[in-house]
């Protein structure tokens, strides 16, 4: 029964130790979230295309055509930044792993925050279509959206 018992509470150390070390990661990554955004290289037209992105709302065409005038920034930032699909060229999604995912929602989230006429579910649906990934990555971003939100209801 001792070597039982041992067991379970080793498997449970070890899940708090990856639970921990993937904590860790997501913290991190949101300290230092698009911090390639205030380098020299992206620094200066962040200044000039956001004012102009915040105008639109995303997935309209007006918001189209202010990403298609700034296309070597974003290939630029895209680049500097695995939060994005577009980092990961041809795998797409696929090529992300749990944490990219999390960067990436937390990003969605707070963008659909400051832009016009911004909506998270929306957006979900838009970004559907132009990444290509299944119901099933669609239904488990919503969830985390749904528990962020329960979340900071909780808290306001």
């Amino acid at each position: 029964m001792s070597d039982i018992t041992e067991s379970i509470k080793k498997h449970i150390a070890n899940v708090s130790i990856y639970a921990s070390r993937l904590a860790r990661m997501i913290e991190k990554r949101g300290k230092e979230h698009d911090i390639s955004k205030l380098g020299t290289e992206e620094f200066d037209k962040w200044v000039q295309f956001t004012p102009e992105l915040k105008k639109f709302t995303y997935g309209t065409k007006e918001y189209q055509d202010v990403l298609d005038t700034m296309k070597e920034l974003t290939a630029i930032h895209h680049a500097n930044n695995r939060h994005h699909v577009q980092h990961f060229k041809e795998q797409g999604i696929k090529g992300m792993n749990l944490v990219d995912l999390t960067e990436m929602i937390c990003d969605w989230k707070a963008a659909s925050e400051r832009s016009n006429g911004g909506n998270i579910r929306e957006s979900l649906e838009k970004c559907q279509k132009q990444f290509n990934y299944s119901d099933d990555v669609k239904q488990l971003l919503l969830n985390t959206v749904i528990l962020l939100e329960e979340e900071n209801a909780k808290r306001n």
